[in-house]
Parts: C-alpha cells; sequence; structure tokens
C-alpha cells in the first residue's frame, strides 16, 4: 500500500525535500563564499588570513594559491554532489524503482561530503588547513597516472603528467612543504607543513567517526550497493516509498556535517538552516510507518543531533 500525505505519496515528499535542500544549501554556500573572501572577525577563516599575512612577502602569494587551490576543489566536491543528488531525484521519479543504483549514488554524496568536511573543518589550526589543501591539490596531479598508464597510446601524456608531478613536487618543498613518498620515490603518500601533516589518501572509516558520527553504518550499506554485494543487493525488502525513504533521509544527515564545517570555518550561524532542514527531515520521516519510531523525529533538531551523535558501531 502506498503511504500518503496530504495527498502526497512519500515518493512525492523525497522528490520536494531533495529539491528544497538543495535550493537552501545553495544559498548558504554562495553566503559562505562571501564570507570567505570578507572573514568574520574571530573566525577560523579570518585565523588563516591572519597566519598568511604573517608569512614571508615571497611566500605569501604561493601558501594563498595552495589554499585557494583548496577551496576550489571543495567547491568540485560540492558541485559534483548536487549532480548525483539531481540523479537520485531523477531515479526517484522513474516508473521502475532502481534503489541499487541511487544507493551507489548516495554513498558518492556521503563520501563527497565527508572530504568537504575534512578540508572545512573548523577545529584544525592553518599549519594543518595548508597541508590537507597541498595534499588534495598533490594527489588531484598524482592522480592522472595511474588511469592513464592503463589506457592505451598515452605514453607521452604520462611524460607530461610524471613531469608535472615532479614540478609539483618541487614547488612545495621550495616553499616550506616536506614530501612523504611511496617506496619507488616517485609519489608523494602524504604532505607536511609546520605542525600539520595530511595523508593524500583519505581514511574514510576515520572521517566517518570524527564529522558524521551516527551514520558510520551508511558507509558500509552504500558499500552493498555500489559493489553489488550479494549480502545487500539480494536483501532489500520494502514498499517503494519506504526505499525512497532509506534513499533520501541520509542525506539530510550528511548535510547537516557538512554546513557545520562549511559554516563553522567562516563564522556563519548555522540554527536556521538546521530548523528548515529538520522539518523537511519530519515532514520525510512522519510516514505512517511502523519501522521508524515516532520518537527519532518528534523532537526539535538540537535533540535529534545530539541524539544522532551519541549513536556508535563496533
Amino acid at each position: 500500500m502506498t503511504m500518503t500525505h496530504g495527498g502526497r505519496s512519500t515518493r512525492d515528499i523525497a522528490v520536494r525535500v531533495i529539491r528544497q535542500h538543495r535550493a537552501a544549501i545553495q544559498r548558504e554556500l554562495t553566503a559562505a563564499l562571501v564570507a570567505f573572501h570578507e572573514p568574520v572577525s574571530d573566525s577560523s577563516r579570518a585565523h588563516d588570513a591572519e597566519w598568511l599575512d604573517d608569512r614571508k612577502q615571497h611566500e605569501i602569494d604561493v601558501l594563498n594559491g595552495i589554499l585557494g587551490l583548496g577551496v576550489e576543489h571543495t567547491a568540485e566536491l560540492l558541485r559534483v554532489a548536487r549532480e548525483h543528488s539531481i540523479a537520485i531525484e531523477t531515479l526517484l521519479d522513474a516508473d521502475e524503482i532502481l534503489p541499487i543504483p541511487m544507493m551507489s549514488l548516495v554513498r558518492s554524496v556521503h563520501e563527497a561530503l565527508l572530504e568537504v568536511c575534512w578540508l572545512t573543518d573548523p577545529a584544525i589550526g592553518s599549519d594543518q588547513r595548508i597541508a590537507r589543501a597541498a595534499a588534495v591539490c598533490l594527489a588531484s596531479v598524482q592522480g592522472n597516472l595511474s588511469p592513464l598508464k592503463q589506457l592505451p597510446d598515452t605514453g607521452i601524456r604520462v611524460a607530461q603528467v610524471q613531469e608535472s608531478v615532479q614540478e609539483m613536487h618541487a614547488l612545495l618543498e621550495q616553499y616550506g612543504f616536506e614530501l612523504h613518498l611511496d617506496k619507488s620515490g616517485a609519489l608523494a603518500t602524504s604532505v607536511t607543513y609546520g605542525a600539520g601533516r595530511a595523508a593524500l589518501k583519505l581514511n574514510v572509516t576515520e572521517l566517518n567517526h570524527l564529522y558524521m558520527p551516527g551514520s558510520e553504518h551508511l558507509w558500509t550499506l552504500g558499500s552493498g550497493g555500489t559493489h553489488s554485494r550479494h549480502w545487500f543487493t539480494a536483501g532489500l525488502e520494502g514498499s517503494r516509498d519506504l526505499l525512497s525513504t532509506m534513499i533520501v533521509a541520509p542525506m539530510l544527515d550528511f548535510v547537516d556535517a557538512a554546513i557545520d564545517s562549511i559554516n563553522g570555518y567562516v563564522g556563519l550561524p548555522t540554527r536556521e538552516f538546521h530548523a528548515r532542514g529538520h522539518q523537511r527531515r519530519v515532514a520525510l520521516l512522519s510516514r505512517r510507518n511502523e519501522e521508524i519510531s515516532p520518537g527519532a523525529i518528534s523532537a526539535g533538531y538540537d535533540e535529534y543531533a545530539a541524539a544522532r551523535a551519541l549513536v556508535h558501531t563496533d
């Protein structure tokens, strides 16, 4: 039986929630970009700007450029997450129920927003942030090599990328970064700057526990869909509306963490965003659904977030 609310199915509500939340996120990100360029007093972003001003003059432009590339990387992660959300909306609207592709897309959103949290974490110092920005820049350059080597007729392009990697290594070392190389001595595995150190390959399990407590299990479930694990794909049950809730509700939690991190970094409030977002969550979850406890959503956002943070996995 299709579950309805005010004449709408849960699937319709899920699609509406995605669209409204995406618009709300865009407003937050637009304001955050302004605050990045015009730092709010005593924000982590303002502290980073002050830290840059204290560097030697010949370092400022390069370090500011690396930090700017980190911002561009963050923006790209957010753009891709947005595209995934549009694809999920399209699949929800499709005539055929396709939970496995949707779960794969949810996992992609999950991973992208975890990396956003890692880059914008307001609690880390400036040395750590510049190390993380350098790590993602270097990972982007080095990341071209493995796929290129596996494609035919790319010898010239591989040589060009290898040269770019060497130039990037030299630039970073020139401006005080220490590179930790792999066994071959050709590729960096992590970057150190002052008191900050960042790996090029992120440990998603650790990031989950750090930035999205209460959502860790969703990474494992998403893996079941992405990697076509039989324990997951053969066990999906429930109505189309229940599956719609399963797909959309976790993304609201992922976005909560990302907005907390981004706005926390640039010094902007989050209360209104969370309050409105929780209204959408309640609209989605308050279906006539025996599997969902009414107590889980009856409280306001602060109570919900506190309860979510207390959830641990073994």
